[in-house]
């Protein structure tokens, strides 16, 4: 066995797991560790969190999800999501306070999910890396806790994503009805931010598999400045560059939600923000604007040809 320093060990049920450092990557996530535990069970452990607060010696989050305080949120197929409280735990220390954090259960729904884990990381791993990239780049997401999966023969059986909330903030979507009687100058900066947004993600070479509204977290800021947090980020990569039929999935996600609620003017607005100074031509605004309308017209159709099979 390495020696490791006692800074560099922690004990779970009398047994002693080595950490690993994960470089820093963002002001809120500090020096968080990689705990390497028997059962199968891996974890990232925000440092100051003990992992007997998830519940019981082995830090099952499951416990979290089944006890009386829980509210589940969603509960699909794939994915559960719920809000519980973390208490404090008297053995492994930690929190000091009973702690509200959003957890999100990734259910392997099939055998070709879990076969096909034997070479890839877990959703709540690729969650938890995904944070630190993007707030290494500079983007905002909800302050992670941990992200916790557990393998049976290196296949994996459940992975678990947890995250403190941020305190008011709402969905896109929700925080765009509120500015439903705004004047225009307020809803026109809603959709400065969130096309500034898009184009910052892309051409840090940011791609994000679902960047629909429900994924993008709202809050008004000091001084009036309106914050974006990033959600669902198990499918997030940075590449080179971001490709044009990326870029034009990402606006058709949105188009698709958000856009729907907007008006044309205003849609072409965001499309003028979002191209900078290519966006000053009109005839490139409308090439975009004709790009994303087919895509999502031939999204739309594609829905209904699979609700009527």
């Amino acid at each position: 066995m390495l020696a490791c320093s006692h800074a560099e060990q922690h004990t779970v049920g009398g047994r002693i797991y080595r950490l690993r450092r994960k470089r820093t990557a963002g002001p809120e996530v500090v020096a968080a560790s990689f705990y390497i535990a028997d059962r199968g069970m891996r974890a990232w452990i925000r440092r100051g969190v003990g992992l007997g607060t998830f519940g019981g010696p082995q830090g099952d989050p499951d416990r979290l999800l089944s006890s009386p305080s829980c509210r589940i949120i969603k509960d699909q197929r794939k994915v559960r999501v719920a809000v519980a409280t973390l208490m404090p735990d008297r053995v492994q220390g930690g929190i000091d306070s009973p702690t509200p954090v959003y957890i999100k259960r990734y259910n392997v729904f099939s055998w070709r999910v879990r076969i096909a884990s034997l070479v890839l990381s877990s959703p709540a791993f690729r969650s938890w890396d995904a944070t630190m990239l993007l707030r290494a780049a500079g983007f905002l997401t909800p302050s992670p806790v941990a992200a916790i999966e557990y393998r049976r023969w290196g296949m994996l059986e459940r992975s678990f994503f947890i995250t403190k909330p941020v305190d008011g903030a709402v969905p896109a979507d929700q925080y765009w009805w509120r500015l439903h009687r705004a004047p225009a100058e307020a809803r026109r900066a809603f959709i400065a931010g969130l096309a500034r947004l898009f184009a910052a993600l892309h051409a840090a070479g940011v791609y994000h598999n679902d960047l629909k509204d429900a994924n993008v977290l709202v809050r008004a800021g000091t001084e009036g400045v309106v914050e974006h947090y990033l959600l669902d980020l198990e499918h997030v990569r940075q590449r080179q560059s971001v490709s044009t039929g990326q870029r034009v999935k990402n606006l058709v996600q949105l188009h698709r939600t958000l856009g729907r609620l907007a008006s044309m003017r205003e849609n072409l607005y965001f499309l003028r923000t979002y191209l900078g100074d290519e966006g000053r031509l009109p005839s490139c605004r409308r090439c975009w604007r004709r790009r994303v309308c087919a895509a999502a017209r031939r999204k739309d159709l594609r829905h209904v040809l699979r609700g009527v099979s």
